[in-house]
């Protein structure tokens, strides 16, 4: 039997939209400031739309083991 996971996050962040919407966009700087992302390592560059791209997450956390993520 598998068991299903949802993660749900909600974000409050006093910044103008665009300077926000620029930073989750590029995911390949979260790491220089997002302190539980330790790399992102871009598979699939996106297309001349910017979609489509393959990008693999490692995450951390307090917990002793990483988490890596494969998004499409």
């Amino acid at each position: 039997m598998s068991e299903k996971y949802s993660f749900v996050t909600r974000w409050q962040i006093r910044a103008p939209i665009e300077k926000v919407w620029d930073a989750i966009y590029e995911s390949t700087e979260w790491p220089h400031w997002w302190k539980g992302v330790l790399n992102v390592k871009v598979i699939k560059e996106n297309d001349a739309h910017g979609v489509n791209g393959v990008r693999e997450y490692t995450w951390k956390s307090v917990l002793p083991y990483l988490l890596k993520l494969k998004c499409v």
